[in-house]
């Protein structure tokens, strides 16, 4: 069964919101790691630049950026939107008055299936 149009959107919909609370989780993390290396800095008194507190940072933000700026184009990306072809072999199923693919015979869903004009009626 093809799921409708509106039901796609919002699982995409879903999908963004979710991405983009990972990204802010990400940001909250690498925030935290900033905030340890400022606060060490502090209490030693030595400001010095630590590398491996930049570089967890970093790790962080990068991704979260990124994620933060393709969120719409992942969200396509992992709810699709159904394509009328055959399973088996590629065949466009649209308008077909048998329930079966008219190329390699695989049984397809009723949807793809022609409507008659008195059913229309």
């Amino acid at each position: 069964m093809i799921p409708a149009t509106g039901s796609i959107m919002e699982k995409r919909h879903a999908c963004r919101r979710r991405l983009r609370y990972t990204s802010l989780c990400l940001v909250v993390t690498s925030t935290i790691f900033i905030s340890y290396w400022f606060i060490e800095c502090v209490l030693s008194g030595e400001w010095w630049w630590s590398s491996n507190a930049i570089a967890f940072s970093l790790a962080f933000v990068v991704p979260a950026i990124s994620i933060w700026v393709l969120d719409r184009w992942l969200a396509r990306l992992i709810v699709p939107m159904p394509r009328a072809l055959c399973p088996g072999c590629g065949y466009q199923l649209e308008a077909l008055t048998a329930p079966r693919c008219p190329e390699c015979g695989v049984a397809i869903p009723a949807v793809f299936m022609r409507q008659s004009d008195s059913a229309a009626a």
